[in-house]
């Protein structure tokens, strides 16, 4: 996963930055579960109250939807181990959280999860 300062720049949390990861993760859970079928399980976003959270979740599942993938973003606040949880249990092929834990509120993150909900990357 991801964290750091939100802001503008490649070694900061931003729109560009989150697309560009989440154009990474999906071509790698494309080439580890073939493309369709990985695109048919889908991925599950969740996304905290930080700032930007929300948004930065609608930036990954809109990359996610323009590869063909069943997109599941959560519509509200999530707290990360129910995301992990859904993972595993609506099986996705994998999972993304939107937060930056226990981090100072400047800080965002993006939480990575596999199909089996455990986290990874």
């Amino acid at each position: 996963g991801l964290r750091g300062l939100a802001g503008a720049g490649f070694s900061r949390m931003n729109a560009v930055v989150v697309a560009q990861t989440t154009q990474g993760l999906a071509t790698y859970a494309e080439e580890a579960y073939g493309a369709k079928k990985a695109q048919d399980r889908g991925v599950v976003i969740g996304f905290d109250a930080r700032e930007n959270s929300d948004h930065f979740a609608k930036v990954a599942a809109g990359v996610f939807a323009s590869r063909g993938w069943n997109v599941e973003l959560m519509s509200d606040l999530c707290p990360t181990p129910l995301l992990a949880s859904a993972v595993s249990q609506r099986d996705r092929a994998v999972g993304v959280m939107v937060t930056a834990s226990h981090n100072p509120r400047e800080y965002n993150g993006y939480k990575v999860y596999w199909g089996n909900g455990c986290q990874t990357m």
